[in-house]
């Protein structure tokens, strides 16, 4: 279930996911698009999503 590490861990994860989506320039953003359309279309991976998500705003 939740508890206050998964809880800190979705924020800092959320805080990189916008600090990245502010620059006024970004990593690449096909292949991200493509791997987020992909897992979405598998079944609704949403683990998968996440990942790629990362990894863009690594």
């Amino acid at each position: 279930m939740w508890s206050k590490e998964l809880l800190d861990s979705a924020a800092e994860f959320l805080d990189r996911l916008l600090s990245a989506l502010s620059r006024q320039e970004v990593a690449p953003t096909f292949e991200v698009v493509q791997e987020l359309v992909n897992a979405l279309a598998d079944d609704l991976d949403t683990p998968r999503v996440f990942l790629a998500l990362s990894n863009w705003c690594a």
